[in-house]
Parts: structure tokens; sequence; C-alpha cells
């Protein structure tokens, strides 16, 4: 299973286990396009998926940042959050609701952040509280750790498949020599 299917099986388990959540969103940082970008999704349209973020813009960022979660009960204090106009942001809540409350937690490995978690409740208001906050931080420890296993299995994978690159290659080469080596003798037996 790829990094993304596992990370995606642990998201859906957050959505499912944490009362009146209704959508979840696992970011990871990328540290080439200096973005936070959407890896696994529930209960947004695909094309949250193009809705990445910079750590200095947004929830998301302001949590990635400062290592720290943040709580919001109310839909005026999420759309406050939103300091910077994004054309990308604007067609992502034109075709997805916007939640009532969420709660937005680091995804920590050790010292090092992958990234964010965040859930949302789009139907009620001020529904999260420390227990919500608990078991999310819970589950994007998860995250993080399922993020790194799966990471390492991908590189030992690409690691075997160079591995076994060259090892055909040098299979290659070997028959090419046994080859040369052939021809020579027989040219050495017809001089002789």
């Amino acid at each position: 299973l790829s990094h993304e299917r596992i990370t995606q099986h642990v998201v859906d388990g957050a959505l499912k286990t944490i009362p009146f959540s209704d959508a979840v969103i696992f970011r990871i940082y990328d540290e080439g396009q200096n973005k936070l970008c959407p890896v696994a999704v529930s209960g947004f349209k695909d094309n949250y998926y193009e809705y990445s973020v910079s750590p200095q813009e947004s929830i998301s960022g302001k949590v990635f940042e400062s290592r720290k979660p943040i709580i919001l009960n109310s839909r005026d204090d999420i759309l406050a959050s939103f300091e910077n106009y994004s054309a990308i942001r604007a067609s992502v809540m034109e075709n997805n609701p916007i939640a009532n409350a969420l709660i937005c937690v680091p995804v920590l490995d050790q010292h090092y952040c992958y990234g964010t978690l965040t859930i949302l409740s789009l139907g009620r208001r001020s529904v999260f509280n420390s227990l919500a906050l608990s078991l999310l931080e819970t589950f994007a420890s998860q995250v993080a750790l399922a993020w790194r296993n799966a990471k390492q299995y991908d590189e030992k994978v690409e690691s075997f498949n160079q591995v076994n690159s060259l090892r055909q290659q040098l299979e290659q080469q070997n028959e090419m020599l046994r080859s040369s080596l052939n021809f020579h003798n027989e040219m050495i037996k017809l001089s002789l």
C-alpha cells in the first residue's frame, strides 16, 4: 500500500471516531513548493486537493508554524482567519460547505512536523472540546507514524528496485563479456 492510501485510511478513521465531525484534511508540507498540500481528504469535493497553502497563511499554516493546535467553534472565527484572498480558496469554498467548527493539529513525529490534520463540523456549532482535541492529536500521531513507516517502505522498495536494475545491467555486461571471451577463444583455436 502507498503512504497516501494508508494515510487516507487513518484519516477516515478519525472522521468516524470524533463526534460531530463531517470532513477531514491531512496536509503534508512540501519543502520544494513551501506549501502545505492536501494528501488525504474526506467530506469535500475533489477540487480540495488543489487547495495548498503556505505556512504563513490560513489556520493550517498557523498550526504548522507554531506546532500548536487550534480549536475554532464559530464560522465567523473561521472566516476571519483567512487574511489574504486566494482564487483557489474561493473556488474550493464555492464548491464545498464552510465549517461551523474546526480543530487543526500539527502532525508531529518526535520533533519533525510533517504537516497538519484538520477536522471540521459542517452542521453544528461549538461542538469541539478538549476531548475531541485529544482524540485528533492521537490520530495525528498515528498519521505521522503511518506516513513515516510508509515512506520508509517506499524508499526501501525504490532502493531494492535500483539494486535489482544494477544487477540486471551487470548480468547483461557479464553476458557480453562471456560472448567476447568465447569469440576470442574461438579465434585463438582457429589461429592455431
